[in-house]
């Protein structure tokens, strides 16, 4: 049972506490998690490579820190065991919707997703298996910027970068082409495309599936 009940502390944020008879610090653990998560989003940080990992060692240090701190004081605790299990349910409750909804909705509400590169249409700048970080509160074009876009509104996702711009009688449009040109379908072969297809500027390579490619700013 004691061997369980570290696996469950180190899998599920806060309940520790809970078997500590905690249970409002357990329920601020995810709560104080899921703030440092808004805080460097609203500041941007996390759009860059550093405050990207910070928040990530922030992370795990904040939940290895509330796991101590529950572990160190279950000796203390007088809860039975049904009501143990209750807030432990309501707890995996909590975390599982904070999850689910953080990434079904991470590019509205942190305003960055991920984007996998399946293709060599941008090497060298981009490399198949490369897993990128984008901005998807920058969506206006910029001559020159590596974007994520889809050529129609039920298009598929392209990696790109805008080459030109022009003004067209409905708004903007984009000229957009690979930087490996011999080896990208791009706006030479469909044409110009809406701004408002724009989906996020990439920001860096987090990770790569094929290489020890990590946190590699695009330019």
């Amino acid at each position: 049972m004691k061997y369980l009940n570290s696996l469950l502390c180190l899998l599920v944020p806060g309940s520790s506490s809970v078997l500590a008879g905690m249970y409002v610090r357990a329920f601020a653990v995810p709560a104080i998690g899921l703030s440092m998560v808004f805080l460097f989003s609203i500041t941007r940080w996390v759009v860059t490579p550093s405050g990207f990992a910070a928040m990530l060692v922030v992370l795990v240090a904040w939940h290895f820190i509330s796991y101590w701190i529950g572990i160190l004081a279950i000796s203390e605790n007088k809860l039975t065991r049904r009501y143990q299990a209750l807030t432990l349910i309501a707890l995996v409750a909590v975390n599982l919707s904070i999850i689910v909804s953080s990434h079904l909705y991470k590019a509205q509400i942190f305003g960055f997703s991920f984007y996998h590169i399946p293709s060599p249409s941008m090497e060298p700048t981009l490399q198949v298996g490369d897993v990128v970080l984008v901005n998807t509160w920058d969506t206006a074009s910029a001559d020159r910027k590596v974007i994520v876009v889809k050529r129609h509104q039920h298009g598929i996702v392209l990696a790109k970068r805008i080459t030109k711009i022009r003004r067209a009688s409905d708004g903007l449009e984009i000229f957009i082409g690979g930087d490996n040109s011999l080896r990208s379908i791009d706006s030479r072969k469909f044409g110009w495309i809406a701004e408002d297809n724009i989906i996020a500027k990439v920001e860096f390579v987090w990770f790569s599936f094929r290489g020890s490619r990590w946190f590699q700013s695009i330019k």
